[in-house]
């Protein structure tokens, strides 16, 4: 990514996604992978699940160089 780009990741609730093929998608909690960002090297990673709903939006940036 380019330096000072933002990193927007958008997934269901797992709840909702019970019912997937496993053999193409990996289930993952919110927090899993908002610390698979956090462990890439994004910084001031957020989480938002905003209420009433079943998404959650994983927010971070990269630093400039």
């Amino acid at each position: 990514m380019a330096p000072d780009s933002e990193l927007v990741i958008g997934i269901r609730d797992p709840s909702v996604m019970q019912k997937v093929d496993r053999s193409i998608f990996t289930v993952r909690e919110p927090v899993e992978v908002q610390a698979a960002a956090e462990a890439a090297g994004f910084s001031g990673v957020k989480l938002y699940s905003p209420p009433g709903t079943r998404y959650h939006l994983i927010v971070g940036s990269v630093s400039g160089a």
